[in-house]
């Protein structure tokens, strides 16, 4: 028999087991095992065209940036050297 433990949440059971057969028992024990054993890790979903556009775009970007920062010091305080 299975019974709700508290009002509080559904998932908390109480089980009582002893009043089963050892044949109920081992299949009760069974699917329990199954119920909370974990579950596989969903299978990864290939990356959609835009997202993989969206990140190269990015990528571009900062690669630009850095760039940018490379050949300007002074935007970042570093004082140029003189020549």
């Amino acid at each position: 028999m299975i019974k709700n433990k508290t009002n509080k949440h559904p998932l908390e059971i109480e089980i009582d087991l002893s009043a089963l057969s050892h044949d109920e028992y081992n299949r009760k024990v069974a699917i329990l095992n199954q119920l909370l054993a974990p579950s596989s890790p969903p299978t990864p979903t290939p990356p959609k065209t835009e997202d993989v556009l969206a990140r190269l775009k990015l990528q571009k970007l900062e690669d630009l940036k850095l760039q940018i920062m490379a050949q300007n010091p002074g935007l970042l305080g570093v004082p140029e050297k003189e020549k």
